[in-house]
């Protein structure tokens, strides 16, 4: 117990001569300037690396915006560019054939039927798949569900479609099956997907 009592005054003692020390460096006249020259050099560094995070910040924030205009300004030429090829694009469409306005799935359907008003009518189910609407066209894509007593009637079918751009526009064939139900039987049926690409008026 002594031996505690007399080691913690030894370190309250040594704690007190550092303290005394410590006071005489603030009060010595000698020490006195580099004190002031080392407090003014510590707040020349605070405020010169304040001034540059506010600074890199502020050149952060004009360089984002920077990059958004540009990316807005790029943005806008293309546009202007697509515009500009419209009317090339135009011309070879209606070269084509494919200056046609959308076909709804009844006016569709309508048409594809039209071709088998002189044989047996197949039954015949289209629907709208999607639309893919560009400022300067419009892809349409279309399912159509069949069955038909003879085989030579769908291909008659397909051959109308796309060998008619004048009233289909232009079309191109994405997917096509065709099977026959019964092996004694000619009924075949079967489904086909393809595309319409029509120029908006």
């Amino acid at each position: 117990m002594t031996f505690k009592d007399l080691h913690l005054n030894r370190s309250f003692v040594h704690i007190k001569a550092q303290a005394n020390f410590m006071g005489t460096l603030l009060t010595d006249i000698r020490m006195r300037t580099p004190f002031i020259l080392l407090a003014i050099s510590v707040i020349t560094m605070v405020a010169f690396s304040s001034f540059y995070v506010f600074q890199n910040e502020r050149i952060r924030t004009k360089i984002v915006k920077l990059d958004s205009q540009t990316q807005e300004i790029l943005h806008r030429i293309a546009i202007k560019q697509q515009q500009a090829e419209i009317p090339k694009f135009e011309a070879s469409m209606k070269a084509v054939g494919a200056y046609q306005p959308v076909l709804s799935g009844e006016a569709c359907l309508s048409q594809i039927t039209y071709c088998f008003l002189h044989k047996n009518k197949p039954q015949i189910d289209l629907m709208l798949l999607k639309q893919d609407v560009d400022p300067a066209f419009t892809v349409q894509s279309f399912n159509l569900k069949f069955k038909s007593s003879f085989d030579y009637e769908i291909f008659d079918m397909l051959e109308y479609i796309f060998s008619t751009p004048g009233k289909f526009g232009y079309t191109r064939l994405r997917e096509f099956e065709i099977e026959q139900l019964f092996e004694s039987s000619p009924i075949v049926k079967g489904h086909i997907v393809y595309d319409q690409i029509s120029l908006t008026p």
